[in-house]
């Protein structure tokens, strides 16, 4: 209040703007996006915001990510592919297929030419980053079409994307496959979701993605109950519960407990 009253506009901002610098310098990401957004400095913000979203999205805190992204304006967010593709993300793995069908096609538009441009210019393979974002397109678009229920179309996307991520890029294969994974369960083929849930979680131990690692175990539990293997299912799930609480996940714990008080329900274990 002190500041506000004794003090004209540029000057708190010029404050809030080098509040903002020392903090990201000195490994305080979240709050140098605090007083870059408070600065109004969008430009700043948005280059601390786009690297964040992927942490974010690692440990499942999608709303955090259309948090700060609201934050920005929307013609920055809209022109900018990086912060497209978390929008696209973000809102599709919230189930809001209608915007993330808009941002995802404005990420197409954004890297499109300039994936064009990479080849002439370099005469030879388009840039990683590039590549990953275009498999992103796909992954993103597979979400789409599983939550339509086009469990085919959702297959034969993720399994296009998945072709397109390098072998050194272990993190973005990971949760592609885990897409694949799921809409394989989904369209009802049990023996070949059971393996590659399986193997999609050990690709994300090593990787070190506790979030997959728990959405898949939970997929996991939920195919043996439907295949009537309890135990199998209760030890998923206590599996997914270790994992939750000692990882970024607490806000998930009541998922796999919910799973086990089911199981116990079929044991007929009541108390």
């Amino acid at each position: 209040k002190r500041l506000l009253a004794e003090y004209s506009e540029d000057v708190v901002k010029e404050l809030h703007q080098r509040a903002s610098h020392w903090f990201a310098n000195n490994g305080d990401a979240l709050s140098a996006t605090a007083h870059a957004l408070a600065a109004k400095d969008y430009e700043y913000a948005a280059c601390l915001i786009a690297p964040q979203s992927q942490r974010w999205m690692r440990r499942g805190e999608v709303s955090t990510i259309l948090k700060y992204l609201n934050q920005l304006p929307r013609d920055l967010v809209w022109n900018q592919w990086e912060l497209c593709l978390w929008s696209g993300w973000a809102f599709a793995v919230r189930g809001d297929l209608s915007p993330a069908v808009d941002w995802t096609n404005q990420l197409e538009a954004l890297i499109t030419p300039l994936m064009q441009d990479a080849t002439l210019k370099e005469n030879g393979p388009i840039p990683s980053e590039l590549q990953n974002a275009y498999a992103q397109v796909l992954a993103i678009r597979s979400i789409i079409a599983r939550q339509n229920k086009d469990f085919v179309s959702a297959i034969e996307l993720s399994e296009q994307a998945l072709r397109l991520v390098p072998d050194e890029h272990r993190d973005l294969q990971t949760i592609i496959s885990a897409l694949l994974s799921s809409a394989v369960l989904e369209a009802g083929d049990f023996d070949q979701a059971e393996s590659l849930l399986h193997s999609t979680r050990q690709k994300a131990y090593r990787t070190d993605n506790p979030f997959i690692a728990f959405t898949l175990l939970l997929n996991e539990s939920a195919l043996a109950v439907m295949r009537g293997q309890l135990q199998r299912a209760h030890d998923l799930n206590e599996e997914a519960l270790r994992l939750a609480q000692t990882g970024s996940m607490e806000r998930l714990v009541f998922l796999p407990q919910l799973r086990l008080g089911r199981v116990n329900y079929f044991w007929n274990q009541l108390i």
